[in-house]
């Protein structure tokens, strides 16, 4: 549960971070968030809901959880500066090896 945590933290600050230059992905992963937070809420105050709740709940976790995947990964590919790091980094490794 501490991981999930820890990923329910860092999800609900990523809307912040691609805000500026990605304003879209941002705003659609806005609901996925309450209702990670949803989840997580039912979860640790053991509470009592509708399954249909608990499922809407549950599926928005899951989708958001792969939401942020997929956005993270489009911030590093489409990130000139990152995406420079990123070769450089594989460079060294395949000079190392």
């Amino acid at each position: 549960m501490d991981v999930l945590m820890v990923y329910a933290l860092f999800a609900t600050f990523t809307p912040l971070f691609l805000w500026i230059e990605y304003r879209k992905m941002a705003v659609i992963q806005l609901p996925l968030i309450v209702g990670m937070w949803s989840f997580l809420i039912i979860e640790i105050g053991g509470l009592t809901v509708n399954p249909i709740i608990y499922a809407l709940s549950l599926s928005l976790l899951v989708i958001n959880i792969l939401y942020a995947h997929a956005a993270l990964i489009v911030g590093l590919v489409n990130d000139s500066k990152m995406r420079g790091k990123l070769d450089d980094m594989s460079k060294a490794v395949s000079r190392t090896s």
